[in-house]
């Protein structure tokens, strides 16, 4: 899931944040973008994403909740 903000001025683009490239297969980062986003591994073969088989986290980046460090 994805948000893409647009900001117009008398139809005028002045902002925009997340717009996704459907040619490129892409989301285009803004300034003010943040992906929160948490990959996981397993070390012995490198698969990634598999709920049952992961042992290692690449990268997370999400909000942890309230209290958690």
């Amino acid at each position: 899931m994805w948000l893409e903000i647009l900001g117009k001025v008398n139809g005028e683009i002045v902002f925009e944040s997340g717009r996704w490239d459907s040619a490129n297969k892409m989301i285009h980062e803004g300034p003010q973008f943040r992906n929160y986003r948490a990959v996981a591994q397993r070390l012995s073969d490198e698969t990634e994403f598999h709920l049952l088989l992961s042992n290692h986290w690449l990268e997370d980046t999400r909000i942890p909740p309230l209290g958690l460090q």
